[in-house]
C-alpha cells in the first residue's frame, strides 16, 4: 500500500550550499558555484554590504555548531527518535542553539536584496535541519526561494524538501504543489511523482490518485515502458475502486511484465467478472499455459468445470497438475473419484463414442449442442485441428454467439503452434468473451515473438 513519501533526497538541503560558504569565507562579496558543484552555473550572488557584515558572524557560528561533535550527535539522535522523546530532544537542541538562532533572526532585518535573502534562507535551512525545527526549515526554504537565485537543481531540492515537510504536517495539497514545482524545475527523481500519488491517497482521493498514475503510465509507455511497481499499484487501486476499465490494468501488467505472478493477477481480475463455468474454464486454461496456478481452487476449478463427462482427459491432466504442485493428495476422495470417473469416460470414448460424435457433428442437420460437444471433446484429447474445424461449424450456426467459439478456435490454433493466426482470431472477439480473448491474445502475441 502506498502510504509514505520518499525521504531519499531530503538530506541534500541540510547544509548551506557551496556558494554561501564561499561568499563568507573571505573570497569576497560576489561568489558563484564552481563547475564541479553542478552542471549548471549558480546565478551570481552579490550580498549587500551591511547584510554581509552582520551576517558573517552568524554564518561562522553556524559552521562551528554544525561541526561540533556534541551538537551533531544530539541532532542525529533526535531525528532518529519519535514521539515525546523527539519533542524533548528538539527542545534541548533549541536551548543549546538559542543564542545563535536569535542572532540569525535579528540579522533578517538587514536583508536588502535577493542575494541577502538567498544567504539568510540558506543558513536558516541549515539551522532548521540541525535542530529538527521544520518551521525554521520552511521559513528558510521560502526565503531562499524568494531570492530567485537558485540553480534549477537547487530549486528542485528545496521544493522536494518543502513537500516532505508539508506532507508530514498533513498539508497534502501544498505538499503536492511543492513536489510538482520540483518536477517543473527539472528534477527527474521518480520519487516525486510517487509522492504526488501519495498525497491524493492520504487525502482520501483515490480516484484522483489513479488518474495521476494513468498519466505516469502513458508518459512512460511513450518512451519505453512503465515500471512494474507502478503498473502493479495502479492495478491494485483499480481493483479497490472497481473501475469500469480495471481489466486494462491487468492487460498492462502482463503485456509489459509477463511473469507468473502478474499473469495470475491479470487472470484473477478478469475472472472476477465472469460466473459462467465455460468462461472461467478458458481463463483457468490460460493459468495452466502461463504457469500461474496459485492454489488448490485454481486447479479444482478446472476439474469441476472441465467435467469428466465432457473433457475427461483435461480432468486427469488437472488432477496430475494439482498433485505435482502439492495442492492435491493422491488418496483424497476428490482425486480418486474424479480420476475413476474420467478414466471410465475415456474408455467409452476410445470404444468408438468419440468417432461417432465427430461424425454426427459433421452432418448437415447437426444441432449446435452436438457440434460443440464434439469440438470440446477433440480439444480435450489433443486434436486441436479437428476441434478448430468443428468450432468453426458451431460459430456459423444461426443464432450462435461467436465469442466463445472464436476464443476456442484461437486456443486450438495455439495448441497447433499457429500463434500469429491465434492472435488475429482473439482480436476479432467482441462482446461477452472479449476480456477473456484479450488476455489470450496477449499470450499468443508473446508466444509469436
Amino acid at each position: 500500500m502506498i502510504s509514505t513519501v520518499s525521504r531519499k533526497t531530503r538530506a541534500i538541503i541540510g547544509k548551506p550550499t557551496m556558494a554561501a560558504m564561499l561568499a563568507f569565507a573571505g573570497i569576497g562579496a560576489v561568489a558563484t558555484a564552481p563547475a564541479a558543484q553542478a552542471q549548471e552555473q549558480q546565478p551570481e550572488l552579490a550580498p549587500s554590504k551591511d547584510f554581509q557584515k552582520a551576517f558573517k558572524p552568524v554564518f561562522e557560528a553556524y559552521k562551528a555548531s554544525a561541526a561540533d561533535a556534541e551538537v551533531k550527535a544530539k541532532s542525529d539522535s533526535v531525528r532518529q527518535s519519535e514521539g515525546e522523546a523527539r519533542e524533548a530532544g528538539r527542545a534541548e537542541l533549541a536551548r543549546m542553539l538559542a543564542d545563535e538562532i536569535a542572532a540569525l533572526r535579528a540579522v533578517k532585518d538587514k536583508i536588502e536584496n535577493p542575494s541577502d535573502r538567498y544567504f539568510w534562507g540558506n543558513v536558516a535551512i541549515g539551522y532548521g535541519a540541525l535542530t529538527d525545527d521544520t518551521a525554521l526549515q520552511l521559513e528558510g526554504i521560502d526565503t531562499e526561494t524568494s531570492s530567485g537565485l537558485q540553480s534549477n537543481a537547487r530549486k528542485a531540492a528545496l521544493q522536494n524538501a518543502r513537500g516532505i515537510i508539508l506532507f508530514e504536517r498533513g498539508d497534502f495539497a501544498k505538499a503536492r504543489e511543492a513536489f510538482q514545482m520540483a518536477i517543473d524545475a527539472g528534477s527527474t527523481d521518480a520519487n516525486l511523482r510517487n509522492n504526488i500519488v501519495v498525497t491524493y491517497i492520504r487525502e482520501g482521493n483515490r480516484a484522483q490518485a489513479l488518474d495521476y498514475m494513468n498519466g505516469m503510465i502513458d508518459e512512460s509507455a511513450a518512451v519505453s515502458k512503465p515500471s512494474e511497481e507502478l503498473l502493479l499499484r495502479a492495478y491494485k487501486l483499480a481493483r479497490e475502486l472497481q473501475t469500469s476499465d480495471q481489466n486494462d490494468y491487468a492487460y498492462n501488467l502482463v503485456r509489459f511484465y509477463p511473469n507468473p505472478t502478474n499473469w495470475a493477477n491479470a487472470i484473477i481480475i478478469v475472472r472476477d467478472g465472469y460466473s459462467e463455468d465455460e468462461a472461467v474454464l478458458d481463463l483457468q486454461r490460460l493459468m495452466v499455459q502461463t504457469d500461474s496456478i496459485q492454489n488448490r481452487p485454481d486447479v479444482s476449478a478446472i476439474v469441476e468445470y472441465a467435467d469428466y463427462r465432457k473433457r475427461p482427459q483435461e480432468v486427469l491432466d488437472a488432477i496430475d497438475l494439482g498433485i505435482e504442485k502439492g495442492f492435491f493428495d493422491e488418496s483424497e476422495g476428490f482425486v480418486t473419484q474424479n480420476r475413476e470417473d474420467a478414466k471410465k469416460q475415456i474408455a467409452v470414448d476410445e470404444s468408438g463414442e468419440l468417432d461417432s460424435l465427430g461424425a454426427d457433428a459433421r452432418k448437415p442437420n447437426a444441432s449446435l449442442a452436438t457440434i460443440v460437444a464434439a469440438a470440446d471433446a477433440y480439444l480435450n484429447y489433443g486434436q486441436p485441428g479437428t476441434a478448430e474445424e468443428l468450432y468453426r461449424l458451431a460459430a456459423a450456426k444461426p443464432g450462435a454467439g461467436n465469442g466463445k467459439f472464436m476464443t476456442r478456435i484461437g486456443i486450438a490454433q495455439i495448441e497447433q503452434g499457429r500463434f500469429a493466426e491465434a492472435k488475429e482470431t482473439f482480436a476479432s472477439v467482441t462482446g461477452e468473451w472479449a476480456a477473456i480473448a484479450n488476455l489470450w491474445r496477449i499470450y499468443a502475441e508473446q508466444q509469436a515473438g
